[in-house]
């Protein structure tokens, strides 16, 4: 047995050596299970509950990353930093453990499905630190502008990688929205983030800077986008693209899509109750006149499927479940996720999406509110995301997924799972990444990480938005097991691929990628999903089913899992999930065996049913 250990680290070193791309990915088997749970890939974390934390958490990331303008006056400093000197993330990670809840229904042993909460300077390290100037070789180095990144596996590990493998300075800037959230919610390390003293002028900033020599600006959060755009432009940055307000307002982006001749749903902006309703009565009486027919087929080249419902696009089956009435979406032109957005199918419906949409407050400045409501085309069919990355106008696709939603809990777009699909294996798949890469030219978008969703309707693809940023889930370990390389790794090489070899260090020759070698359509080597734990009941927790998470936990096709600190502590109050920002964790699962990973997968949904119990007695949920 001893020798058994040694001999299976051995195996994994060869495999590394072999395989261009990091040993992270070959998910080393050391130490206990729970041991085990908790190795991630460089630079990942948990959510954090914490109010003193800045972790990359789900309620953070989602609801408080929004911005104002002149996100360049905003350095991110510390409280004994005099100078107000631009900060460096360290390369030093210490991961702490934390585990929270407890209950009778966990058998003896770990939890290994409760992942490490990393602390705040595990992964930023000292926030006075300097950037480096200097490279090895005398030369100054180039420098990587990276704005709010507070997530250690979005630009924590980008920022990691173009250090460490390409030797480039990472200098973090804040927007001034981040300032103002710091300093409003007076959080223990708030002012670790703040600078003692500003510049005046953008020309007294850039003395700062390492060199002049200005890789791009690279944003995580989706608020801080039209800054980061303007930022780049004013710097002189080498990658950068034209700010352009379309890219964030939904109805611009639909109207400049459809004024390039692509194909999207029909949309109207309203400034009155009375002018929503009129054009939504249109629509529900056009769809309702032309219903969908539907029949029997095979899908896409996915796995997990949505349920028997098909229907016929261009000669291929396609997946769809319709809906038993005419609908159309009431939204906001500015929102995140399904924040706000409404699946109407009479006036009064309407009528309540509008006032909900109207009072609330416009998503990135909290000071306004909604003064129209936009009103579209319900497009039916099954919804695509596509992640890709662009290097001066060529789109290359880093990973092409498939939604699995369904109706829950009254929601009518309850995230079961998203799924890979493999592009080059899929007639459908390839007509949604070219439609993808259309929608970016459209929009101008020349340099940069985007994340498009589609929806494949009897018609063809339509749009429902562009997100000029990362795919707003931890996706690199997925998609490195299951194509080998992931969308920042891809990025860093469209930045800095085209100097010399001998431009950055040798050591880490083999953990570059080349450009010109990445195809256009990424093909699978293995199946994989993110599955999205969806919770059921609402309520004080008082029973968490500890055996239903240990065989979640022990199926073949499990590679990763978290179930947030919330839904395991007892007595907290849990809420029922309704969309991606309120599930209950999450669980990634690869297989070569496409059957085994829907076997899989299904057992993993009908688990989720009886996870928690709340103090109601509710226990038991219904995925209708």
């Amino acid at each position: 047995m001893t020798l058994l250990v040694p001999c299976r680290i051995l195996i994994l070193i060869l495999l590394a050596l072999l395989d261009h791309q990091r040993a992270w990915a070959l998910r080393p088997f050391t130490g206990t299970p729970s041991a085990l749970w908790n190795v991630r890939h460089p630079l990942s974390t948990t959510r954090s509950t914490s109010s003193s934390s800045t972790t990359c958490s789900r309620v953070f990331l989602k609801n408080h990353l929004t911005t104002t303008r002149h996100p360049w006056l905003v350095l991110r400093g510390g409280a004994d930093d005099a100078n107000g000197s631009v900060a460096q993330e360290s390369a030093d990670k210490n991961e702490t453990t934390s585990s929270s809840g407890s209950s009778d229904e966990f058998p003896p042993g770990p939890r290994p499905w409760e992942a490490p909460d990393a602390a705040l300077d595990n992964y930023l390290g000292p926030i006075v630190k300097t950037p480096e100037t200097w490279a090895a070789d005398g030369s100054r180095k180039r420098v990587l502008i990276f704005m709010d990144a507070f997530c250690p596996y979005f630009g924590g590990y980008m920022a990691h990688q173009a250090r460490d493998v390409y030797d480039v300075s990472t200098v973090h800037v804040v927007s001034t929205y981040m300032k103002n959230f710091f300093a409003k919610e007076q959080t223990e390390d708030w002012k670790r983030w703040m600078p003692s003293s500003l510049p005046i002028d953008l020309e007294a900033w850039k003395e700062r800077l390492p060199s002049n020599d200005i890789v791009a600006v690279h944003c995580e959060s989706d608020s801080g986008l039209p800054d980061a755009e303007q930022f780049a432009k004013a710097i002189g940055a080498n990658h950068a693209n034209e700010p352009n307000e379309a890219r964030r307002d939904k109805f611009l982006m639909n109207q400049v899509v459809a004024e390039a001749g692509i194909p999207t749903v029909r949309q109207k902006l309203c400034t009155t109750l009375n002018e929503a309703l009129t054009f939504a009565r249109e629509l529900l009486q056009e769809q309702a006149s032309k219903p969908t027919s539907n029949h029997q087929g095979f899908s896409d080249a996915g796995v997990l499927g949505q349920g028997s419902n098909t229907y016929q696009y261009d000669g291929m089956d396609t997946q769809q479940q319709p809906p038993p009435k005419a609908f159309c979406i009431v939204k906001p032109k500015r929102g995140v996720a399904s924040e706000h957005v409404h699946l109407c199918h009479d006036e009064e419906s309407v009528h309540n999406a509008c006032k909900d949409i109207l009072s609330a407050t416009v998503f990135g400045d909290p000071t306004q509110t909604h003064n129209a409501v936009l009103v579209q085309e319900f497009a039916v069919g099954t919804e695509y995301a596509v992640d890709i990355v662009s290097k001066n106008g060529e789109h290359k696709v880093a990973a092409l997924w498939r939604y699995d939603k369904r109706p829950c809990n009254g929601s009518p777009f309850c995230y079961f799972a998203t799924e890979l699909i493999d592009a080059t294996q899929s007639a459908i798949g390839a007509q949604v990444c070219q439609y993808a890469q259309s929608c970016l030219d459209a929009l101008g978008y020349k340099w940069g990480l985007s994340h498009t969703e589609v929806i494949v309707t009897a018609h063809g693809p339509r749009l429902v938005e562009v997100n000029t940023r990362q795919h707003n889930m931890d996706f690199a370990p997925l998609t490195m097991s299951c194509t080998g390389y992931n969308a920042f790794d891809m990025l860093l090489a469209a930045y800095l691929g085209d100097e010399p070899p001998e431009t950055y260090p040798l050591e880490s020759a083999n953990m570059r990628l080349e450009w010109d070698t990445l195809p256009t359509l990424p093909s699978l080597r293995m199946h994989g999903a993110m599955v999205h734990l969806v919770s059921f009941v609402g309520g004080k927790l008082t029973t968490v089913n500890g055996h239903h998470l240990n065989d979640i936990h022990n199926m073949e096709s499990t590679l990763e899992m978290e179930v947030y600190p919330e839904f395991l502590e007892l007595g907290s109050e849990i809420a029922k999930t309704t969309d991606i920002r309120s599930d209950a964790g999450w669980v990634q699962i690869v297989n070569e065996d496409p059957d085994a990973l829907k076997r899989d997968y299904d057992r993993i949904v009908q688990l989720m049913l009886h996870l928690f119990v709340t103090e109601d007695g509710s226990g038991v949920g219904s995925t209708e």
